[in-house]
């Protein structure tokens, strides 16, 4: 008998979102090869995540910092980071952190979850883009959800595959909920009480049922006299 196997599933969607995430840096890295402009513009992926427990003491040792964003852009000596967030994505409490320090030392941050998103974040950061085929570079139309953020504590949006996804979640845990509450009140002898701390005390109401059992067990003493 198959079942709902959650660790499964959540495996599989968080490997799913995890290439969904590197295939958007890998459009953000292509626009940048055809629209940043090399004179006034320096830009470069940042890859900090170690490999091995042994690979992320050495860059510990090595001043490495856990938390950095994905992307570093330097425009007119305007330094831009880029983190990119899958659908469902939010910041971890290291990233926020880093981003405090970044926004501190005069540097911009922004979340993202797509490539256009990115772009558009630079493009509100004030970074030109080069003309394509003689035409000027426009800020393409996002949705709600696909909006960049520079501040990650105020919530956005979510994607509606994610909205629907936290719906049945939910769902299912109100349907866990109600299945364990009939459990315990067939369980739960009558005229006692199962709320948490009581004990299973005696509650102090008698029940019309209660009424009928006493009456019946006092008629058989009468008759066993």
């Amino acid at each position: 008998m198959s079942g709902f196997d959650p660790v499964g599933v959540a495996i599989a969607r968080r490997r799913a979102s995890r290439q969904l995430e590197a295939e958007q840096q890998r459009r953000f890295c292509a626009m940048l090869n055809n629209l940043a402009d090399p004179a006034t513009t320096f830009w470069t992926a940042l890859e900090n995540k170690p490999r091995s427990l042994l690979a992320g003491m050495l860059q510990k040792d090595r001043g490495v910092r856990a938390g950095m964003p994905d992307h570093l852009i330097i425009n007119r000596g305007r330094p831009v980071f880029i983190e990119f967030k899958s659908l469902g994505g939010e910041v971890n409490k290291r990233q926020r952190a880093i981003r405090a320090e970044l926004i501190a030392a005069g540097a911009e941050w922004w979340m993202v979850r797509s490539a256009n998103a990115a772009m558009v974040a630079l493009h509100l950061s004030g970074v030109r883009f080069r003309k394509r085929m003689g035409r000027k570079w426009k800020p393409p139309l996002l949705a709600d959800w696909e909006r960049p953020r520079r501040d990650p504590s105020i919530p956005g949006r979510r994607h509606p595959t994610v909205r629907e996804r936290e719906r049945l979640s939910k769902a299912r845990q109100r349907a866990r909920r109600k299945q364990a509450g009939q459990q315990g009140s067939a369980v739960t002898p009558a005229g006692t009480d199962d709320r948490p701390g009581t004990g299973g005390r005696l509650t102090g109401r008698i029940t019309p049922a209660a009424t009928r059992a006493a009456g019946r067990s006092t008629m058989r003493c009468e008759r066993l006299r």
